[in-house]
């Protein structure tokens, strides 16, 4: 596999630090890095900027009843318009819900 130009490293790193390559992407990638070891520090760094994000984030207080919802949702059941069979699709949908992007801002 050829060398790949920085913005693709980027690009990959991004995806790497975040879990997010498929295993082709992650295995041309942990190449690279076994090829030039000195890229390591560089996917270190964007470890530690993604460690640190949280703390960055004011605290926002959960919206009423999210508690419940979240543990009627894991029982199976519904609460308050969440999904009550919380499957993979069922779940993409709760995190897109306003109640997650009132707790993200």
């Amino acid at each position: 596999m050829s060398n790949l130009s920085p913005e693709e490293f980027q690009e990959l790193a991004a995806g790497y630090v975040l879990g997010d390559l498929s295993s082709e992407e992650r295995q041309v990638f942990q190449a690279q890095l076994q090829h030039h070891p000195e890229l390591a520090e560089e996917v270190r760094l964007l470890q530690d900027v993604l460690g640190a994000i949280p703390y960055g984030l004011p605290e926002t207080p959960p919206p009423p009843g999210l508690r419940e919802a979240i543990l009627a949702a894991a029982e199976g059941g519904a609460i308050g318009g969440f999904p009550g069979n919380v499957g993979q699709v069922g779940l993409r949908q709760f995190w897109r819900s306003p109640c997650w992007s009132i707790i993200c801002g």
